[in-house]
């Protein structure tokens, strides 16, 4: 079976927040050699941002938009919902 990840699924295993979909993601990955799994390019920018800190993992949802700025070579991403991080 052919299966495309997006990055919540990624992210559920690391989302204690739901334990049931935590479980049932691990359970997936345990058997993910079953499948054809795909990614796309978003989904693998997405993931490098969460996996290095760079969004909260209270809203991993974040990663999307700088992802998506990334993937398309912009330039600034505007929001209300980032706090600066200052030294």
């Amino acid at each position: 079976m052919k299966v495309y990840l997006d990055t919540s699924v990624l992210s559920a295993l690391f989302d204690a927040r739901n334990p049931e979909r935590q479980e049932l993601t691990k359970e997936f990955f345990s058997r993910i050699d079953e499948h054809e799994v795909f990614i796309s390019e978003l989904t693998r920018v997405e993931g490098e941002y969460i996996n290095q800190g760079a969004v909260s993992e209270k809203y991993p949802e974040d990663a999307y938009h700088i992802a998506v700025a990334v993937v398309n070579d912009l330039d600034i991403v505007l929001s209300w919902n980032f706090a600066p991080h200052c030294p």
